[in-house]
């Protein structure tokens, strides 16, 4: 699992180091900042784009950043299609024509899961990522994870956004997520990005020893 923060990938690197960079972090482009994912490809390390419906940026921003971005030829893992916080009916309206204009400027497409979304509402077949938004209280409900299985099951990726807690990071990695994301790594670098280092190691050691047993 990683961790793709809205910062440059030299203010990290600089906190813990060009290969744990590489290991456990990657880049998120948002029309919230003005960082280019120039480094990150420089690097070698996945990107993606979130919309900014979450902290309520207009939809021309949006758009802007991806028009802007259609000049690299490595490509985001995903773009997350606008999307209502915390209201799958209005998103799953929503979806159908953004698809469209996200594809029409070469990127995959990633649906916003929200509050109440349920496998069979989902076309799998148009989406290579499942971005799991919504409230605290359903992100880790049962219905949530069937969700999340039902991705897997379609072979497609899976990422949790607002991750910013060394528990929630627990909690991605142990449900299977691919990739998080969280704002606290870009506020508080020094502190967040050693812990989350420290906690993935320590999670994959876990694993390769459960593995091994």
């Amino acid at each position: 699992m990683k961790i793709l923060i809205p910062s440059k990938p030299a203010q990290i690197i600089a906190c813990v180091g060009e290969s744990a960079y590489k290991d456990h972090f990657g880049f998120l482009a948002s029309p919230t900042h003005a960082i280019t994912p120039d480094e990150a490809i420089k690097i070698g390390v996945a990107w993606a784009m979130d919309n900014g419906a979450f902290v309520n940026k207009t939809p021309l921003a949006f758009l802007a950043m991806l028009k802007r971005y259609q000049r690299y030829a490595v490509k985001p893992q995903w773009v997350v299609a606008l999307d209502v916080p915390g209201n799958a009916e209005a998103t799953l309206q929503l979806f159908p024509a953004w698809n469209q204009i996200i594809k029409a400027y070469g990127y995959p497409v990633a649906l916003a899961a929200q509050d109440g979304l349920k496998p069979e509402q989902v076309n799998w077949s148009e989406i290579v990522c499942l971005f799991v938004g919504g409230t605290d209280k359903w992100r880790f409900s049962r219905e949530c994870m069937a969700l999340v299985e039902a991705a897997k099951q379609h072979k497609k990726m899976t990422h949790l956004g607002r991750v910013n807690t060394q528990s929630r990071i627990k909690a991605a990695f142990l449900s299977g997520f691919d990739t998080v994301d969280g704002s606290s790594f870009a506020t508080h670098k020094q502190e967040k990005s050693h812990m989350a280092v420290n906690t993935l190691r320590w999670l994959n050691n876990q694993m390769e020893m459960d593995l091994c047993g």
